[in-house]
Parts: C-alpha cells; sequence; structure tokens
C-alpha cells in the first residue's frame, strides 16, 4: 500500500492505494487497473471542476446571484422533465446525479457571498465541504454568525410542554403516573 501523497496539477491528492491479494487472476488484476484508472479520472475531474468555483469567485455579488437563478431555473426545467416523463427511469437518475454537481456549486457561491474565504488549492470536493461547513456554521450562530436559521422559524416548544403532551398521548393509569412522579422527584435530587 502506498502512502504516498501524489501531486496532480500541483494540487495534493490522496493516494491511490495498491493492495496485492493472493491469488489475483488477470481478470482481478484488470479490475484494479481500472479502479486505479477511474480514481484518477475522479482526481482530474475534480482539479476541473475547482477552476468553476474560481470562476465563481472572481464574480461580483450579483454575479454570484445570476448564477444561482441560472441553476436553479436548469433544474426546475429537469425536474418538469422527470415529472412529465415518469417513465424514463435512466434520465431521473442521470438528473439526480447532475442535481448534486450543480447543488454543490449554489452552495459554493452562497459561501462565498456569506465571507467564505477558500484556498483555492485545494480540490473541488474539499472546497465543497469546507463552504457546507461554513454555511453550516453560520446557520447554527457558530462563532458569533448570524445564519438564515438562526432568525426564522417557530419557537422551540419547552421540554415541559413536549413531556405534558407526551403523557396526554400515553393515557397512563394512575400507578404509571405515581412512578413518573417519584422519577421527576429524583431528576429534580438530581438537578440540584
Amino acid at each position: 500500500m502506498s502512502d504516498v501523497t501524489e501531486q496532480f496539477n500541483g494540487i495534493e491528492m490522496l493516494p491511490v492505494t495498491q493492495k496485492k491479494t493472493a491469488g489475483t487472476d488477470g481478470e482481478g488484476a484488470q479490475g484494479v487497473a481500472v479502479a486505479e484508472t477511474l480514481v484518477k479520472e475522479v482526481q482530474r475531474q475534480a482539479t476541473s471542476l475547482s477552476k468553476f468555483l474560481g470562476d465563481l469567485i472572481e464574480l461580483t455579488y450579483e454575479g454570484r446571484r445570476a448564477f444561482r437563478k441560472a441553476i436553479k431555473e436548469h433544474l426546475d426545467a429537469m425536474r418538469e422533465y422527470v415529472k412529465a416523463n415518469e417513465g424514463d427511469l435512466v434520465y431521473a437518475k442521470a438528473f439526480r446525479s447532475a442535481e448534486v454537481r450543480l447543488s454543490e456549486a449554489k452552495v459554493f457561491s452562497e459561501s462565498v457571498d456569506s465571507g467564505f474565504s477558500p484556498d483555492m488549492s485545494q480540490n473541488y470536493h474539499t472546497l465543497v465541504a469546507q463552504a457546507r461547513a461554513f454555511k453550516e456554521a453560520k446557520a447554527s450562530g457558530e462563532n458569533g454568525a448570524v445564519g438564515p436559521t438562526v432568525k426564522r422559524g417557530r419557537k422551540p416548544t419547552p421540554v415541559v410542554e413536549k413531556f405534558r403532551k407526551w403523557v396526554e398521548d400515553q393515557h397512563p393509569s394512575k400507578e404509571e403516573i405515581q412512578r413518573m412522579r417519584e422519577m421527576l422527584s429524583q431528576f429534580e435530587q438530581v438537578a440540584e
């Protein structure tokens, strides 16, 4: 097994592992060769896709907004086609695959607009993962950030209210209610 990190177009890539197994026949070796070739191709494509993310960074806020609008319109049109052609399962599956990549670019664009400053020496998948993590951190309010999920939505139901509703739904007997009271008094003692 190789633990040497490879360079591809100046970007560090995870190593392609080579595992020799006893009794590997010719077909097995061919399968391993195809797998290694595919991994290298995915790495090449990740480098290529990174260039598009670099182009997004160069756009102004309005340019990225227009980009997201165009991607949304394209995805909506693809969804409509899938709905209208329910029998075309191959297109539906192809759409779901393409939707992932297009949505990744949208998330990256949104993150840049929210202040994400990516290290463009990373590969595509790392950049997208960092953009998602940044967006999630902003949404959860980490590091003093304020995101859309912090501002909107209904207020959380208090725990006591949830417990009351749960007890009502259970229709407990008098004995069960007594046991609940005892358990709650034990919780109260622990809390003190």
